[in-house]
């Protein structure tokens, strides 16, 4: 029974991821660099202020990061992003939520090995977009200072989407 449900959910999962896929393909470069960028901004911020559990965030030193956490932790992680995408949804910010999807989609690829192909294909395009993440990252941090959000959050928040830079893709799921 229990295999039943999973490969139904692997089948429903494959049809969202690729969904998500043409959706991003529709995008060019830079734009998928806006979108890429937004969506580890949102995963920052949530960690810093610790939505995100179990995943550590950055110390007030900037010197402790996990961003590759045991496996059994994926589930609760998954859970704690699609927390924050229904409130997302209820609050009609449609773009976070989408963007958070990037991150349903790879942690279902890490617990479901049979979306590897499907979630490969997001990364390789977000992959194309690279050179211009550094430059959206300061544009994204420059509106946030701006709009008035705490200033070492927003630090953190920056050295913690670095570092998620520098481990894209995730290790689990290399292309």
């Amino acid at each position: 029974m229990i295999s039943i449900i999973r490969k139904l959910a692997v089948r429903s999962y494959r049809k969202e991821i690729i969904k998500y896929t043409e959706m991003l393909s529709s995008l060019d470069e830079k734009r998928i660099a806006n979108f890429f960028v937004f969506s580890v901004w949102i995963r920052s911020l949530l960690q810093m202020e610790g939505n995100i559990n179990p995943m550590r965030h950055v110390t007030p030193s900037h010197e402790e990061i996990d961003l590759i956490p045991e496996l059994h932790a994926y589930p609760f992680m998954l859970k704690d992003i699609n927390d924050f995408i229904k409130i997302c949804n209820n609050s009609k910010m449609p773009i976070k939520s989408l963007s958070l999807m990037l991150w349903i989609h790879t942690l279902r690829a890490v617990i479901h090995h049979e979306l590897k192909k499907e979630i490969n294909d997001i990364w390789a395009l977000i992959m194309k977009s690279k050179k211009y993440w550094l430059e959206e990252l300061a544009l994204r941090c420059e509106e946030d200072i701006n709009s008035g959000l705490d200033k070492k959050l927003i630090e953190g928040a920056a050295t913690l989407a670095k570092e998620i830079f520098k481990c894209s893709p995730p290790k689990q799921i290399l292309i």
